[in-house]
């Protein structure tokens, strides 16, 4: 994590004070970049953890709170985000010869499972 903070400082002759800026992507008082919100959403959807525990496990790890609230707009910007290739992914597999179930008997025709 990046931590930036702007100064004033005040000139000792004129007594005119001068405040820094702070680099033109960060646009909050706290904000997270994109690395924190791929793991929270990984440990969130892939991990399976429930909201609450991924916060709590955040700050536990990290110092610094979390809400569910931006937890949930992250899964939801990563569900808007990878849509598109998600209909990709499920157009190759439904053009796919093998289907690659597990043993609960779920394939179809063209499985491989289902030509032994």
């Amino acid at each position: 994590m990046t931590e930036h903070r702007v100064e004033t400082v005040c000139c000792l002759r004129c007594g005119h004070s001068t405040r820094g800026q702070f680099p033109a992507d960060v646009r909050a008082p706290a904000q997270y970049g994109p690395h924190v919100q791929v793991l929270v959403v990984y440990l969130s959807q892939f991990q399976l953890l429930p909201m609450e525990r991924v916060c709590v496990v955040w700050e536990d790890l990290f110092g610094c709170t979390l809400s569910e609230g931006t937890l949930a707009s992250w899964v939801q910007e990563a569900a808007r985000t990878l849509y598109p290739n998600l209909l990709i992914l499920k157009e190759l597999l439904l053009r796919s010869y093998i289907d690659h179930v597990d043993e609960t008997g779920g394939g179809s025709k063209g499985s491989c499972i289902g030509s032994m």
